[in-house]
Formats: C-alpha cells, sequence, structure tokens
C-alpha cells in the first residue's frame, strides 16, 4: 500500500494550509518527505516565555490514527513520555480523535489546554485529564518473551528499606540470557550492624512451585525518580548514588553468555492518583568466552501477578478463589470449561477422564499436537499448574466402572470418594449416561450440586442444567422429562456418528466454536452456581439448527424449571 502522502494529496495539501492558518511557526521537514515519504512537521512552541523545539509526525495510517507531538525540551510532569518527549494530548484510546481533525489543532488547541491545565493542577486537571494513572515504566522497552513477575508480597517493602537483596526463581536451570524470565520470591534488606534483618513475608506455594528449578540472588536498590532515558546505564548510575556496592556486577552463568542483574524498585502512579512501587530489572549481558561481540543491556518491567490484580478485570468472579470444582469429562465439553475455571481463577480444581489424547482429538480440544499420547487429566492439570498457578489441578486418570481395577491399590469408591470430598460443585461432561448417574447419585447423597453439560450430534446443540440439591428436580427427573417431552431435547443430526481410521469407536460430528456455545453458558452456570444464592434447579437448551436440520442465523437458548417428576425413584426414595 502506497503512503498516505501518495494516496493522499489533497489532504497533505490540507495538512499545510492549516499549519500555516493555526500554527505559522511550524514547516514542513522536507528532507523526511522526500527520502522517507513521511510527513513531519516542525516548529517551535512558547513555554513560560521560552521558544520550545517541538516536532508533529504522522503515521502512515493517518488520518485515521492521529499524529504524536514531540517537545522533550517541556519536560512535564504528567502526560508525557519522559524517554521519547512526546505529548499525551487526547486520551490513549482512538475515541477522542476524528479523521477530520488536524495535526496543527494539535498544537494550536489541545496543547495549550493540555499546559494550562498543568499550571492549575489540582481538582481541575483530575477532572479534565482521562481518568487513569500513568506508569511510566510502562514506556520502558523490553527483549522479546522476557518476564518478571511480581507477587504481592513483594510489594510491602517498608519505605525505610532502601537496599539489599532479591530472590529470583527460575521456571529453567539456567536463565536466558537476552530473555530472562523470573519470579520475585523473596525480598530482603540490607544487612545492618545492630538492626535485625527485614525479609518480605512467603510468597504463595503456588508460585514458589511453578518457579522452583533455580533461584538467583541479585542486589536491588529503591529509586527516588527514574532518570530520562531508557539506558539501563542510566538506572545503575542512580542506583550506584543510593548504594554503591549494589551495583558492582556480579556475573552469573546464562543460556547465551553471562548475565549481570541489578533490580530496582520505584514509585509510579498505578491509577490515577494512586502511587504504588513498581520493580524493574537493569540486566546486563555478556557473550560467551570467546566470542567477539560487545555486551548488552536491557530493563525488564515487574508485571504484577497478584489476584487482586487479576480480578480487577473480572470482577463478577471475586470469591472464586477460594472454591472448589469436580469436573468429569474432559472431551469436547469438559476440556474447554476446565481452562475457562482456571483463566478465572478458581481455587480448586479436580479433574476426571481416563482417556488420552489422540490426533484426533486436536479438531475440538484446546491443545494440539503435543498433548498426544498423554491421559487428558493429567496433561491437562500439568497445563492449568504452569499457567495458572493460583487454580490447584489435580489429576484423576481411573476409569469409572473398571472391574479389573476392584483390587487395585486405590479402590475406585475411593477415588471417587477423593473426587467429590469438599467439593462446591460436581460438572459431569462425560457424555456417559451411566457415568452421569451415578455421579448424580453420589453428588445428592453429598449435598453437592451438579452440573450436566451436553452437546448434540452435528453440533446442532446442547444442554446445562443446574441441579440443586434440596430443589425440586434431580437428575433422573431430568431425564424422565426429557423422555416424556417436559423439556424439550436439543437438536440433534440423525446418524451423525463417524469412526474415523484408526480410533477406537465412534464419535460424534461437529465443530469445537459449536461445541463453545455450550462451554461459554456451562461456566456462566458454574459461575452462579458458586457465587451466588441458590436458585431453583433449571435446564437451558441450546439450539443452533433447526429440528429439521437448517441452520440458524444464531444460537437460540430456552430456559426451563426443573420440576419433580411424579415416579421418580430417587426423589421417592428421599
Amino acid at each position: 500500500m502506497r503512503p498516505w502522502t501518495e494516496r493522499l494529496p489533497e489532504r497533505v495539501a490540507f495538512e499545510l494550509a492549516e499549519f500555516e492558518r493555526l500554527a505559522p511557526a511550524f514547516a514542513i521537514d522536507e528532507t523526511e518527505l522526500t527520502n522517507h515519504r513521511r510527513l513531519v512537521m516542525r516548529g517551535t512552541v512558547e513555554h513560560h516565555g521560552a521558544q520550545v523545539e517541538a516536532s508533529v509526525v504522522y503515521p502512515d495510517s493517518f488520518p485515521y490514527m492521529r499524529p504524536e507531538v514531540y517537545a522533550p525540551g517541556l519536560a512535564l510532569q504528567r502526560h508525557f513520555n519522559p524517554f521519547d518527549g512526546n505529548l499525551c494530548l487526547l486520551d490513549r484510546s482512538s475515541r477522542e480523535w476524528n479523521t477530520s481533525d488536524t495535526g496543527a489543532w494539535l498544537i494550536d488547541a489541545r496543547l495549550p489546554e493540555l499546559l494550562e491545565l498543568l499550571e492549575q493542577g489540582g481538582q481541575a486537571l483530575r477532572e479534565a485529564e482521562a481518568p487513569q494513572g500513568e506508569p511510566l515504566t510502562s514506556f520502558l522497552t523490553t527483549f522479546t518473551g522476557a518476564a518478571l513477575l511480581v507477587p504481592q508480597e513483594a510489594l510491602e517493602v517498608p519505605a525505610e528499606v532502601i537496599a539489599g537483596t532479591l530472590a529470583l526463581g527460575l521456571g529453567m536451570a539456567l536463565p536466558i540470557a537476552g530473555a530472562l524470565r523470573a519470579a520475585i520470591l523473596r525480598v530482603e534488606a540490607a544487612k545492618e550492624p545492630g538492626r535485625e534483618r527485614w525479609r518480605s513475608a512467603a510468597v504463595p506455594e503456588q508460585l514458589t512451585g511453578r518457579f522452583q528449578i533455580a533461584r538467583l540472588t541479585v542486589p536491588w536498590v529503591r529509586l527516588h525518580e527514574l532518570p530520562a532515558t531508557r539506558d539501563p546505564a542510566a538506572f545503575i548510575e542512580k542506583a550506584r548514588e543510593i548504594s554503591p556496592k549494589s551495583v558492582t556486577p556480579r556475573w552469573l552463568p546464562a543460556q547465551g553468555g553471562q548475565i549481570a542483574v541489578l533490580a530496582l524498585l520505584v514509585a509510579e502512579e498505578v491509577r490515577q492518583g494512586e502511587t504504588e512501587p513498581t520493580w524493574v530489572l537493569a540486566v546486563r549481558v555478556r557473550p560467551p568466552a570467546g566470542v567477539r561481540q560487545p555486551g548488552a543491556a536491557y530493563m525488564l518491567r515487574g508485571e504484577r501477578l497478584t489476584l487482586a490484580d487479576l480480578h480487577a478485570r473480572i470482577p463478577t468472579l471475586a470469591g472464586i478463589e477460594n472454591r472448589s470444582v469436580s469436573l468429569a469429562g474432559l472431551g469436547t465439553l469438559g476440556a474447554p470449561i476446565a481452562m475457562e475455571l482456571a483463566r478465572a481463577q478458581l481455587g480448586d480444581l479436580r479433574l476426571l477422564d481416563t482417556d488420552v489424547v489422540e490426533v484426533g482429538n486436536i479438531v475440538r480440544w484446546p491443545f494440539g499436537l503435543h498433548a498426544v499420547g498423554y491421559p487428558k487429566s493429567s496433561f491437562l492439570a500439568e497445563q492449568i499448574q504452569l499457567q495458572y498457578p493460583f487454580t490447584r489441578a489435580s489429576a484423576f486418570s481411573q476409569r469409572v466402572g473398571d472391574a479389573m481395577r476392584a483390587r487395585a491399590e486405590q479402590r475406585e469408591s475411593d477415588m471417587l470418594g477423593a473426587f467429590l470430598a469438599g467439593s462446591d460443585l460436581l460438572i459431569e461432561a462425560t457424555g456417559e449416561i451411566g457415568v452421569g448417574q451415578l455421579l448424580a447419585d453420589l453428588a445428592a447423597d453429598e449435598g453437592v450440586p451438579m452440573l450436566s453439560v451436553w452437546g448434540t450430534e452435528g453440533g446442532w446443540g446442547g444442554a446445562v442444567a443446574e441441579i440443586r440439591p434440596g430443589s425440586a428436580g434431580c437428575w433422573f427427573c431430568l431425564q424422565m422429562a426429557i423422555d416424556q417431552g417436559a423439556i424439550p431435547s436439543p437438536p440433534a443430526e440423525r446418524s451423525a456418528l463417524v469412526q474415523p481410521r484408526g480410533c477406537g469407536a465412534p464419535t460424534f460430528t461437529g465443530a469445537s466454536y459449536d461445541m463453545l456455545e455450550i462451554v461459554a453458558q456451562a461456566v456462566r452456570s458454574a459461575r452462579r452456581m458458586l457465587l451466588e444464592p441458590p436458585r431453583p434447579s433449571t435446564v437451558h437448551v441450546c439450539a443452533m439448527h433447526s429440528q429439521d436440520g437448517r441452520e440458524l442465523d444464531a444460537p437460540i437458548w430456552h430456559t426451563f424449571a426443573l420440576e419433580r417428576q411424579p415416579g421418580c425413584p430417587y426423589c421417592d426414595a428421599r
């Protein structure tokens, strides 16, 4: 695609005319236009009686996206990137920029307005600006793949503690020199004569277990302000002024050379008007012995790994970290349900399935070829512990109904007892009527609410049944209601079973994206059953096709009350 300066010559002329009218102190940079086909306007703006150089740089996506205004000489305290010198004249999103706006308008109207508000400060500034914080470390750049995870315990450092050591946990034996990935496991103050050394609280076991393969002990220093550059040397020099001993390089072995790490604790605005500490690392890299290439250095900003910060994005799920779910059946429905519960930061998840991942499963399973050959339960549990450490995931791989294991080390009854013990919710997605009936009976005896989830052949529909202890209907009532037509069956394609070559048994046809519609409703129902007051038992039935096979434009859901059915042997027995 040609640059906009060539596609829209009339817009270029309009921009130049607007500068001549509104900001005559600016002129076009002919070199940029000729050599790079980029429009850049350069000039001066007045601030506190002085003329400050400024430039307006247009992106290739103009006029859909706004130009950037740079004025490093202004050195503003807010709405200013101290590393690059560009100004925040509009909301960071594109909502305040219209394609009819111009670069000259930014200089003539928005810049004076910002400078005036900064002069006023206080409530006037707060009300006029977007309600968000300006964390300056977010402007730091780093190597792709590098990450520093910061638990809450590492942020609770007393203000009087200004230097010490940091314990970094690694998920591998040696760090990667150019892309360090670590979690802070412990913060300690420097040892002082006659004074007990301060140490941070212990990091939760879920995190230490995830990063327990190796540890690095590195020095840290508290900075009172950030340097006006991204150069790691400037950060190190500021730390030297506070604690000279801490900045002496301690070279550690790494994949691809050696590294010397200096941790820095800085205060910055995390929300509008709220300042909190943030960790950053200055990482120096030295090539392997005998390799003739210069060393390098980069900055690495910490990422908060706390339940509070995660739940800020999902407030309706607050409290789920204290709940336990037993999930039986880890196929097309159960496996993505498990992943959604882990993303929600569920506290405890028990996973029951005896199957092994086969090649054919990857068209409807959350993971691809690297899962083939592993038991579904243990593979999912391992992935959840790896990616979502606040969720305790445990695997149950024993087949339900295996008579040959009646004398095994763990009896089937003991396994099922451990699977359900203390659970707040049973989710049954096995697709096996016998297993469903067994689990429903056990859950009823234990007083555990049950969520029964299934899809239909061809991916034509599905259902989610919320069955609560003490409510009108039970699992067997559900089967009777469906058989008698009181609750309609979801549409299903007739004869939609297939036995792919090499598969040990027939399976249903249907695409993963159709079943994800059922998964989403199942997780919504799970949230209600875990976190909201009890409701009557209900059944949600989804149709993605009509009963005669016509595909609907969008899925249609209907909800039915699950009533006690006359003659239900289970309800009568209880």
